[in-house]
């Protein structure tokens, strides 16, 4: 959603008041009747609190909405609202005579004041005005901020904050203290700055327990700009016409694809409150690199083919006929992460429905056991917080069907582990608990990489989303189980590529790109099938995940499995969950086939 912008009110005499429910500051240029010549610029002061305390009932109401009066006068004017960050003129990113560079100096300023408070504590308030003369910022730092902010990633956006903190420390503690600052400061700050790259001081930020988090969500969904056309007779307000930036949108075809795939781009959907879509006018940055590949066209379609396999931005900038433009990011992968890691890391405690299949398959594609390349590792959760993750590298294998201090294991190591792949790790999670071993994922308080949602559901038969894909090329469209799922996912990150869904349309294999690396996640039993793939066909995909992330070609038919350990024959009649109402010392080869 874009939130709402702020608005202005009439107030007493010549004053109009702005009022601005949003918690980043925002700028007003004033231009005398409607014109090109800037009159003054207004700082909006911004919403500093989520909650208010009172005495009665409610104790704790939301805050209220910031105002900031103005004395307007009479006449016809012109007011453009802007929150800054800007990046397409760099030459203005901090020109305090223009709208936005002002609004770009107060938000930066108060981002590094919100940063270094989680360390630090209470701070000076220094002159935000100053922080240009004490400030550097490379086309590299400006290039992270704003694909951060263009993606919609919160957290990219700390770290491209606190990457340009570390290159400016010695400024931004003299900015800070002025005359009483000192080396100590200064090398404490950049320490400091380096220590706040880590994910769980990041989700501290992000969190809603106070007004740091709402500051940051609003960079990305809050509205850039806005004007204002205001009559004023007499003191009063007798005219306001208001238009707001289009609302950019646009869909792509199809959701995923390989090197040479044409891809449909559409931004019919995009509205804007005054023009028709016929007016409005588009331009296109397939990878959001600050090159724009179309100039401003008429036509809201467009189409493009990528040469090389990765996960791309894809960037839509929409102006309406007075020059205001919007723009919206999408993620679009092409071939995910193929190829992306050398050696092998299997976390697991137990063997998952009492099946080696993980190293069978590991084995039949050519792995063996060791260190370096085209090896595997075998690793309890017992070494989750301390043995070496090395991101380009190692492939993560988190085990399906582990007990329930595996969890609690990983839970205690989760930060680490997406760490890990956010810095370029690639991770293979098997979601698929409520198993033999009796774990439980939701019981461990685990949050799975890129927040995506997990709900335990069996579901019998899974379906094959896309069956162009490498990934799943050749698969039947059904596949079956016993169960085909035990979960699916819901809440997926933006350019997610789904592989297989269940018989509620809802995911239960993808992958997706989370910062540098990549996550494949899956709610199905592989090993289990995989032990059984004659007759049960969603074991056919397990190879193929290992392939996909390794870039090692499947020998012979695929998931043609050379030895499997059981204990006995009996457990291969063992459907891969155990119902509630059912005990184990039930013989399985009595169970009906569900």
């Amino acid at each position: 959603m874009r939130g709402d912008p702020p608005y202005i009110e009439d107030a007493d005499g010549d004053n109009i008041v702005f009022i601005n429910p949003r918690h980043v500051f925002y700028t007003a240029g004033v231009y005398p009747n409607a014109g090109t010549q800037l009159q003054d610029i207004v700082t909006i002061n911004r919403k500093e609190q989520l909650w208010e305390y009172q005495w009665g009932w409610p104790p704790v109401i939301w805050a209220e909405s910031e105002e900031t009066i103005y004395s307007l006068g009479d006449g016809y004017y012109h007011l453009y609202l802007t929150r800054g960050f800007d990046f397409s003129d760099f030459r203005s990113f901090f020109d305090p005579r223009t709208p936005d560079g002002l609004a770009t100096i107060y938000n930066t300023g108060q981002t590094f004041l919100y940063i270094l408070d989680i360390v630090i504590g209470k701070l000076p308030i220094p002159p935000i005005t100053d922080l240009p003369a004490h400030l550097h910022i490379t086309w590299e730092d400006a290039y992270n901020l704003s694909t951060s902010l263009k993606k919609g990633d919160a957290e990219g956006f700390i770290s491209a904050f606190c990457n340009l903190l570390v290159n400016n420390s010695e400024g931004i503690v003299y900015w800070i203290w002025q005359e009483t600052a000192s080396e100590g400061a200064h090398k404490f700050i950049n320490s400091a700055a380096s220590l706040l790259k880590n994910v769980a001081v990041v989700l501290k930020l992000l969190s809603f327990v106070n007004e740091q988090g709402p500051f940051i969500w609003d960079f990305i969904l809050a509205p850039r700009t806005v004007s204002y056309y205001v009559t004023q007779q007499n003191g009063e307000i007798i005219d306001t016409e208001e238009n707001i930036s289009p609302q950019a949108d646009f869909t792509f075809d199809p959701p995923a694809g390989t090197v040479g795939t044409v891809f449909s781009f559409d931004a019919a959907s995009t509205v804007d409150n005054k023009d028709d879509i016929a007016a409005l006018e588009f331009r296109w940055d397939w990878e959001t690199d600050g090159t724009w590949d179309t100039g401003w066209r008429q036509n809201p379609a467009a189409t493009h083919v990528y040469e090389e396999s990765g996960s791309y931005t894809v960037n839509l900038e929409v102006r309406d006929t007075q020059g205001l433009v919007g723009s919206i990011t999408r993620i679009l992968i092409v071939g995910g992460g193929v190829g992306s890691a050398t050696h092998i890391k299997l976390f697991r405690d137990n063997l998952p429905w009492d099946s080696n299949a993980m190293v069978v398959a590991l084995e039949d594609l050519g792995f063996t056991e060791g260190q370096g390349a085209h090896t595997y590792e075998i690793i309890g959760s017992d070494q989750m917080g301390t043995v070496p993750l090395i991101p380009g590298e190692d492939l993560v294998i988190i085990s399906n069907d582990q007990n329930q201090n595996y969890y609690n294991n990983y839970a205690a190591s989760q930060i680490r582990f997406r760490n890990f792949v956010y810095t370029g790790g690639s991770m293979f999670f098997g979601a698929c608990d409520h198993g033999w071993a009796e774990g439980s994922i939701s019981d461990a308080a685990i949050v799975l990489p890129g927040n995506i949602t997990i709900t335990p559901e069996f579901d019998p038969t899974n379906l094959v989303s896309q069956l162009g894909l490498p990934l799943v090329d050749g698969l039947p469209e059904t596949l079956k189980g016993n169960y085909a799922s035990h979960e699916n996912f819901t809440n997926l990150p933006d350019g997610t590529i789904i592989y297989c869904r269940d018989t509620t349309e809802r995911a239960t294999l993808v992958e997706f790109n989370l910062g540098g690396g990549w996550m494949i996640v899956t709610g199905q039993p592989l090993e289990w099938g995989y032990d059984r793939h004659v007759e049960y066909s969603i074991g056919l995909v397990l190879p193929r995940v290992i392939s996909h992330f390794t870039g090692v070609d499947i020998p012979g038919a695929p998931a043609a499995i050379s030895t499997v350990y059981r204990s006995n024959q009996t457990l291969l009649n063992k459907p891969s969950h155990i119902p509630a109402n059912e005990k184990l010392s039930t013989t399985w080869g009595e169970v009906k086939s569900r």
